[in-house]
Formats: structure tokens, C-alpha cells, sequence
């Protein structure tokens, strides 16, 4: 994961007001077991694009990974 993270580190340095940083920086974020950063950053993507169905779609999967009944078998299913 720490390739994507540098990869979406970068993408937030050079453009912070564009949608695709904070995208990138939300996947990261959710594929290595952070939901909540996640859910921050997809949030952001969305203030910034709120027309962005991809956008929209990512912060609904980040929120309900947050969510407490999910939370458990999100992490379960990173670990598997």
C-alpha cells in the first residue's frame, strides 16, 4: 500500500483543490485498512466534484466500512 500512498501524497501536493487527488488519496486510504481517513478524503473529493458519481459511490463504501456493525468485518475482510 505505500506506493499508493506516495502515489495520492503527491497527487494532494501538486493539486489540492482537484477531485482525482483526493480520490486517489481515498482509495489508498481505504484499501490499506483506514476507513476514516477514507471517508475524509472521499468526503472532500465530493465537496470539490459533487457531481462525480465514482466520488459518490466511494464515500457511500468508505462510510458504511465506518459504520459500527460493518466495521468488524470490513477489517475481517482486509485480513482475509
Amino acid at each position: 500500500h505505500a506506493p499508493a500512498h506516495a502515489h495520492a501524497r503527491r497527487g494532494l501536493a501538486l493539486a489540492p483543490t482537484d477531485s482525482g487527488a483526493h480520490l486517489s488519496a481515498g482509495v489508498a486510504h481505504l484499501r490499506a485498512g483506514r476507513p476514516f481517513a477514507a471517508r475524509r478524503a472521499l468526503r472532500e473529493a465530493l465537496r470539490l466534484d459533487p457531481t462525480s458519481e465514482q466520488a459518490e459511490s466511494l464515500w457511500r463504501e468508505a462510510d458504511k466500512a465506518c459504520r459500527p456493525p460493518y466495521l468488524p468485518f470490513y477489517f475481517w475482510s482486509l485480513f482475509v
